[in-house]
């Protein structure tokens, strides 16, 4: 399932950004560089963006940056997990991993960033009508094998059982016709945390 690209032109003219705007964003991490495509053409070579991505992620940055600084809206948009240390209660508080799920990661005494990532992960697979103990197994998957932040989480399943996978955030793949899907992106995932975080 690939996503529909826009050309750099079309992201400045839609946006009113310049040039400068959208590679400073780039360098603070504010766009991610993953999403800077490049594709050869009948010039030599053209920059996309995934269009649906780019086009929200600048409405926001257009909507914060006037108070905000840059470094500001890097700690916001980008996903740093390393920094981010919460107490169970502060979790709780903050409502960061919903009580049906708590029983999922309670036995931690403190959060990290990655554990946040996990629990929402796991939220999104429950509301997309993922059961108990396969959210379970996914636990343990990304326990095991952290999804870096560039990349896609698929789910699959044919009836109660469900495989999980990690693919570059580009990638193209096809399921078959009977199989449920989950599709998550890990980096958007991870921004809604820090946000969560950020705004409290």
């Amino acid at each position: 399932m690939s996503e529909e690209l826009i050309s750099k032109r079309e992201v400045l003219d839609m946006t009113g950004i310049s040039y400068g705007q959208l590679y400073r964003w780039k360098r603070k991490n504010i766009l991610p560089e993953s999403w800077f495509i490049k594709k050869s053409s009948f010039t030599g070579q053209e920059t996309y963006f995934p269009k649906e991505k780019v086009l929200e992620r600048i409405q926001k940055i257009k909507e914060l940056k006037d108070d905000h600084s840059l470094d500001e809206l890097s700690a916001i948009f980008s996903p740093d997990s390393s920094t981010i240390q919460l107490s169970g209660q502060q979790v709780r508080a903050l409502n960061l991993i919903p009580e049906d799920l708590w029983n999922l990661f309670q036995a931690r005494e403190t959060f990290t960033g990655q554990d946040l990532l996990h629990g929402k992960i796991v939220y999104q697979a429950k509301e997309q009508g993922v059961k108990e103990e396969a959210l379970k197994e996914l636990v343990s998957f990304l326990e095991s094998s952290p999804p870096p932040l560039d990349y896609m989480l698929i789910g699959m399943s044919k009836g109660s059982e469900w495989m999980w996978m990690q693919l570059p955030g580009d990638s193209k793949w096809v399921m078959e016709e009977s199989a449920n899907a989950v599709e998550m992106d890990i980096g958007s995932l991870m921004e809604q945390v820090n946000g969560s975080i950020a705004t409290k």
